[in-house]
């Protein structure tokens, strides 16, 4: 299965998927967005055999939905290639879930190889080369503070400075810690 888009989500964008979802021999490129996004899911998603290449942002991006949940998930990817994306190969930003990334190749992405942040990642037999920076970078997850706040209110993400942003994008971190962008090209 070729899915070559055009589209602001991602190629393969799901967002609030409960259970488990296999993505297998496919090659997903998106010009304008990000290859694979999970945002929000629950269960085990597998994806093996695929190409995800040449996305204008992550090839995929495991992001957390906003607000509290007790779920956990995992991905197992496999015999996988995440190649020429125009930020990071792979970005891990959902403290819930555990990744395996098994005889796989994440290489020649403009910024990170693979982005983690506060995700358990096992590798095995996996090459992570040529990336724009470092093939693994590591971001420990903090969760807000618990200042004594009103528990009810929910404060604005702050806007942060990012020289390392595609042109257009924006970044605004949550009081949770979470960071967010914005194409604002949009």
């Amino acid at each position: 299965l070729r899915i070559h888009a055009a589209c602001s989500g991602g190629a393969v964008d799901l967002k609030g998927c409960q259970g488990n979802v296999s993505i297998e021999d496919c090659e997903i490129c998106n010009e304008i967005s990000a290859g694979i996004i999970l945002e929000g899911c629950s269960g085990t998603t597998t994806i093996a055999g695929c190409d995800v290449n040449s996305c204008k942002y992550d090839g995929l991006g495991l992001h957390l939905l906003r607000g509290k949940s007790t779920h956990k998930g995992s991905v197992a990817i496999s015999d996988s290639r995440f190649e020429r994306n125009g930020y990071d190969g792979l970005y891990l930003g959902d403290p819930r879930f555990g990744v395996t990334l098994h005889r796989s190749f994440v290489r020649q992405n403009q910024r990170h190889g693979i982005f983690v942040r506060g995700v358990e990642l096992e590798m095995v037999d996996t090459a992570i080369e040529e990336n724009g920076q470092e093939a693994v970078h590591r971001e420990d997850f903090t969760q807000g503070s618990g200042s004594g706040k009103d528990p009810q209110a929910t404060p604005k993400p702050r806007e942060v400075v990012d020289s390392s942003l595609p042109e257009g994008w924006r970044a605004f971190r949550t009081a949770d810690g979470l960071t967010y962008y914005w194409d604002s090209t949009c």
